[in-house]
């Protein structure tokens, strides 16, 4: 099963924002498993993320936490600027 999100304005994949930039999470494409194991780590939609370091693996803090994304998952999640 694969869930995809409606398009956002303005949105685009995690893997593209640059480190030190807050966005917000707006959707995850992928299959359930992929959706489910980011949603225990608090990869929501609503959810603020900042990129820490943006070459492989992706580097994001999430809610004090540091975690680590292959570029695959970074690209399966849909966020838009705050700024």
């Amino acid at each position: 099963m694969t869930t995809k999100s409606q398009p956002v304005a303005g949105a685009g994949s995690l893997d593209r924002i640059g480190p030190a930039h807050p966005v917000r999470v707006v959707g995850i494409h992928g299959t359930g498993r992929i959706i489910r194991r980011l949603a225990v780590l608090g990869m929501v939609p609503g959810s603020i993320v900042t990129v820490v370091r943006a070459r492989q693996p992706v580097l994001v803090s999430i809610g004090g936490a540091l975690l680590a994304l292959d570029h695959h998952t970074a690209r399966s999640i849909l966020v838009e600027d705050i700024g």
